[in-house]
């Protein structure tokens, strides 16, 4: 492990404060990690992935299906040339972090408790590269290649909930100064039919635009406030992104969809703040935009507000501009599952 900013390891998201404090229970009571961070690195050659290719040809250590019928399939590679050749390959790799910003974060926070108990560490990150034997500086992680096929980025919508004064009206009028607003009406048995129009208009527009000249992409966003009515909202031609995201930080975040969406919307509109945010008080994640329209329903949250998925290139460049994103940014697919593989830290 190496501090964020000293090597090659880069975050692209913020982190939530009680995951951390959870994960680093769980490291302490049972010294192992349990999940791997999720790493991409970038290969355009492949020549890992055919290494990779070639194991696959043996029998499976494991080959199992998780409860929602995901199959996960594990090989080992025990032959010393191709361990060589891909740790050879890593050893320069610019690595970041999809998935597991708060299992890293925590493995440091371990890492350093530990070495305030252990006065002769062999630990330190140095010219050399040298890490150190403990296992605590160490911590378990996977690694894909950005290059290779089946990589798939999901959007991470939001739901809010817990918002004084709530005001749909103002809502709408408030986000109508930085948004085009349109309204997508449904009687109950056309309801199906305008939200899939509503998530395929999000979609058309944010690939194909039109978008402000700043931007590879058109913003454009969906939100449900309950009733028979779902809303697209695209970002206002005009200098929008200029006027209100701040001018210090780098072009690749503040033309990020997320960012946009909780600067003009969720900061700006509905007044949630970044204190707020990082203690899970009023914004609650979902992948699944059926759950988060039932939620809302249901009067479980006051409303939900949908984004399109976040390109790689994007998080990468992101990552590599030192920037990070807003908390649950990416959800990042195929995962592995939890418990497969397990690092001892003891």
């Amino acid at each position: 492990m190496e501090d964020f900013g000293e090597g090659g390891i880069h975050p692209h998201e913020n982190t939530l404060a009680k995951p951390k404090e959870d994960r680093l229970k769980l490291i302490r009571s049972c010294n192992a990690n349990f999940s791997p961070i999720f790493g991409l690195f970038s290969d355009p050659s492949k020549r890992i992935d055919s290494i990779l290719r070639d194991a696959m040809r043996q029998p499976p250590l494991y080959d199992l299906a998780d409860d929602v019928g995901v199959r996960h399939t594990l090989w080992g590679i025990r032959e010393n040339r191709a361990i060589q050749i891909i740790t050879g390959q890593m050893a320069d790799k610019q690595i970041f972090i999809a998935d597991g910003h708060h299992r890293y974060e925590t493995a440091i926070n371990y890492r350093n408790e530990m070495r305030e108990k252990t006065p002769n560490f062999t630990g330190d990150l140095s010219p050399n590269g040298f890490i150190g034997d403990e296992p605590f500086n160490h911590v378990m992680m996977y690694f894909t290649n950005t290059n290779s096929e089946g990589l798939s980025i999901l959007p991470i919508h939001r739901l809010v909930s817990s918002l004084e004064n709530f005001n749909k009206k103002r809502i709408g009028e408030e986000a109508g100064e930085f948004f085009n607003i349109e309204s997508l009406p449904f009687n109950g048995d056309e309801e199906k039919d305008v939200r899939q129009r509503l998530f395929l208009e999000m979609k058309n527009r944010g690939e194909n635009g039109p978008a402000p000249a700043s931007s590879k992409q058109g913003h454009v966003f969906g939100m449900y406030l309950g009733d028979n009515e779902y809303f697209l909202l695209t970002l206002k031609e005009g200098g929008m992104l200029e006027k209100y995201v701040e001018n210090s930080r780098h072009p690749a975040w503040k033309t990020l969809d997320v960012t946009i969406l909780h600067t003009l919307l969720i900061e700006k509109v509905l007044g949630i703040s970044e204190k707020s945010l990082s203690e899970q008080k009023n914004i609650t994640y979902t992948v699944n935009e059926i759950e988060a329209i039932k939620g809302v329903k249901e009067g479980k949250y006051q409303l939900a507000l949908f984004l399109n998925p976040t390109k790689i290139e994007e998080v990468q460049a992101v990552a590599a501009a030192g920037e990070k994103m807003p908390q649950k940014s990416t959800f990042f697919y195929p995962k592995l599952i939890t418990g497969l593989v397990m690092n001892k830290l003891e």
